[in-house]
């Protein structure tokens, strides 16, 4: 069982994440040995809810322990989902057409973007949309929210992708500045590229993330762009991670809820709302970090109460209405943007505050959200 993430120092919780083992040759799995072998069946199982979160534990436990994997330690099991891809041991990119589509967006769409823009004229237009930030402040009922809390203020930022946009993380640093809130919320895709060096973005965080001021703290999660090279770097810098876990935030009103973080969805395939889940009482108010919307009916189903997420970016690529041309999700129609909910679940799908393949936007301004929760009764 994991501990709160506000009982563990970040180096603590970090150690065994960040640590960078020699890269070895990848391992084909069907060619493996039996150590490997018995993690493919376990994964396999345990993405289809074949066998308990523990059982893969005890399978993903034996591997580390083989001299052929490089690195041991104690690895959260989702957490080490992420490294092994990271690493180059698993690939779970989808086949057929659906893989080609993730790769031509990944890379083909950005390049002929980029041309179509230039030669249209319109790239200039793309790009003052790209930076006219706004802030968003909306009130939220939600459903087993203490009473003594209402008026508590979230303040939630998303798909940052700030590295090569400086002008956009002055923006960001100016709008920030005179915010005053309760808890702020970092729901992923910190960087641009979806590889590289990660720790490039870091000198444009150092711009805007000083300027938080939350009582209570700033959390995060990492998302489908982000490696977990960020993590330890950022938690210098005073992010407190939740990656399939919970904390209870502890109020000076004496009332008190809980806040969870699960990893990436659609690239790394690593959520795990179950175990994020293990520590919390069946009545407790349920704060959910995700990147996507795409757990939105697991979600719901697990009585969670508040459901925060990005992923999107609304679609970046607007009609004049805000109707997207393209979505990258398969969650429902009205979770690409804004508030929604599903059964007594409140959620919100930030449109996000960089960009995503071009530095353009249509139809389509970015945000930064400060939601005032209420207690729905």
């Amino acid at each position: 069982m994991n501990a709160p993430a506000t009982e563990i120092e970040p180096s603590q919780q970090l150690e065994s994440v960040t640590e960078q083992p020699a890269k070895s040759p990848r391992l084909s799995l069907s060619t493996a040995n039996n150590a490997l072998e018995d993690w493919e069946i376990a994964f396999r199982k345990w993405l289809a809810h074949e066998i308990p979160t523990t059982e893969a534990e005890r399978v993903l436990a034996k591997i580390l322990e083989s001299p052929s994997f490089p690195g041991s330690g104690e690895v959260p099991f989702a957490w080490a989902k992420r490294r092994l891809q990271e690493e180059g041991y698993l690939d779970l990119s989808p086949s057929g057409i659906k893989g080609y589509l993730h790769r031509f967006m990944d890379d083909w769409m950005p390049p002929m973007l980029r041309v179509l823009l230039r030669y249209s004229g319109l790239a200039g237009w793309g790009k003052r949309q790209a930076l006219d930030l706004r802030l968003n402040t909306l009130p939220v009922k939600v459903r087993h929210w203490p009473q003594e809390l209402n008026g508590f203020r979230i303040l939630h930022l998303s798909d940052m992708h700030i590295d090569p946009f400086p002008e956009l993380a002055e923006k960001l640093a100016d709008l920030l500045r005179p915010i005053e809130c309760d808890l702020c919320l970092l729901t992923g895709d910190f960087r641009f590229a979806i590889d590289g060096d990660s720790e490039q973005v870091l000198p444009q965080v150092d711009r805007w993330l000083p300027e938080i001021r939350s009582r209570y703290g700033v959390y995060g999660i990492l998302g489908n762009h982000d490696e977990s090279a960020l993590l330890a770097p950022l938690a210098e810098r005073g992010i407190r991670w939740l990656l399939n876990e919970g904390t209870e935030i502890k109020t000076e009103k004496g009332a008190n809820f809980w806040l969870l973080g699960v990893d990436d969805v659609n690239h790394y395939h690593a959520a795990d709302l179950e175990r994020a889940q293990q520590q919390i009482p069946n009545d407790a108010c349920q704060v959910l970090m995700a990147h996507s919307p795409d757990l939105v009916d697991e979600a719901a189903q697990a009585d969670i109460d508040l459901y925060l997420c990005g992923h999107t970016h609304g679609g970046q690529f607007c009609l004049p209405g805000g109707t997207p041309l393209l979505v990258n999700s398969d969650c429902e129609k009205k979770c690409i943007k804004g508030s929604w909910s599903q059964g007594e679940m409140q959620g919100y799908t930030s449109v996000g505050i960089g960009c995503s393949a071009v530095q353009a936007r249509f139809f389509c301004s970015p945000e930064v959200t400060l939601f005032e929760l209420t207690s729905a009764s």
